[in-house]
């Protein structure tokens, strides 16, 4: 993926116009950012700013496949991609590395790691481009 300078002026100003493009041409509803921790966190702030304020109830997903709290403060992102989530099914129902107690303490600190009204809208998935499918880790496929 390229790296922009989201710092350099023009370069912010053309992805929030695309943004808003986006939504005022075709009314999505929401903006999946993959890989968001790679971009820095001042203009996803202003990027929330200026969608919202185009559409207050747009869903913003980020990409984050570690700690995600720093991006789920209110200023930047709804929700995250659940891969702890993820992560703790694979080893249960694929490797079968952890047991059910295991895997119950395990979702029981994830779902402690956010507060409640983020967890409710967090993207809880089993299975991606960016992942292995569930069944082809079970050797189903």
């Amino acid at each position: 993926m390229p790296k922009l300078n989201t710092a350099n002026p023009e370069v912010k100003e053309y992805l929030l116009e695309v943004s808003s493009y986006w939504i005022k041409e075709f009314d999505i509803d929401a903006w999946r950012l993959d890989v968001a921790n790679e971009v820095d966190q001042p203009f996803w702030r202003e990027f929330r700013t200026t969608v919202k304020n185009i559409k207050p109830d747009l869903y913003i997903l980020g990409e984050i496949w570690h700690d995600s709290m720093p991006w789920l403060r209110g200023d930047q992102f709804d929700a995250v991609m659940n891969y702890p989530f993820t992560n703790q099914v694979f080893r249960l129902v694929a490797s079968q590395t952890i047991n059910a107690r295991e895997f119950t303490e395990e979702m029981t600190a994830i779902y402690h790691s956010y507060p409640t009204n983020v967890f409710d809208v967090t993207f809880n998935l089993l299975g991606s481009h960016d992942t292995p499918r569930i069944f082809t880790d079970c050797g189903k496929i």
